[in-house]
């Protein structure tokens, strides 16, 4: 696997991920942040996009993020009124923190771009895609957030990396979770990892239905219940 280096600003990111080949809008607000993204507009328009270890901590070191974050392309900053810069990020490939070069007034750091080639075996790539795609149909059955131009547009990906991270971007996971699929750099690996993980939220989506659905029960028996009650009472009053 050959990697490169690349020199960029970096913008710590507070409970989001970025996968390559999806969008992103977020707002910055933190003036390291938006010296950042000035600095990256002022020369190629790339960053990297990577994840805050824990969201709470207001001027994050380097200490404070993960390692593996997304070597992104801004296409838009918006002015927004409050001091927020409104952003529209596209993620390009998974880059690995070399080394923390600077902090302020923003941080730079030497990231080594993770290349990430298929194995080339047609016959393994279409298997794991199918599989993958099934357990996505699934997922989609239950969630009824999921828009259904969402489920059309990840059934025609045919390229394998690229129907991974798209996934990954709109299964609801825990940010830990989804950091984890970041980091994973096997391409077979991370569809055994995030096929899991779409199988688990598909569990806790169906409890969630299943204890709305009692809950609703019994409201409705307590509703006929003081309703019968009322009735008894004016039955016996007349």
């Amino acid at each position: 696997m050959e990697n490169n280096f690349r020199y960029l600003p970096v913008v710590p990111l507070r409970g989001l991920i970025l996968y390559p080949f999806t969008t992103l809008n977020f707002d910055a607000g933190r003036e390291a942040s938006v010296k950042a993204l000035e600095a990256a507009m002022n020369n190629d328009s790339v960053v990297l996009l990577v994840a805050q270890k824990n969201s709470g901590v207001e001027n994050p070191s380097g200490e404070d993020i993960y390692s593996v974050g997304t070597i992104t392309r801004i296409r838009q900053i918006m002015r927004m009124p409050g001091g927020v810069t409104r952003v529209v990020a596209e993620g390009i490939k998974r880059g690995r923190i070399s080394e923390i070069a600077k902090e302020k007034p923003y941080m730079e750091a030497y990231v080594e771009e993770i290349n990430e080639p298929c194995s080339g075996e047609t016959a393994m790539e279409e298997a794991y895609a199918k599989e993958l795609k099934k357990s996505f149909e699934e997922y989609f059955s239950q969630n009824t957030k999921l828009n259904p131009e969402v489920l059309m547009h990840i059934l025609s990906i045919d390229d394998l990396v690229m129907l991974c991270d798209t996934v990954a971007s709109r299964v609801d996971l825990k940010l830990e979770n989804k950091q984890s699929i970041l980091e994973e750099e096997d391409i077979y690996a991370r569809i055994e990892r995030l096929i899991i993980e779409i199988k688990n939220q598909i569990m806790v989506i169906k409890e969630e239905k299943k204890i709305a659905r009692l809950v609703k029960e019994n409201i409705d028996k307590n509703q006929r219940e003081y309703y019968l009650r009322e009735q008894l009472k004016v039955i016996q009053q007349e």
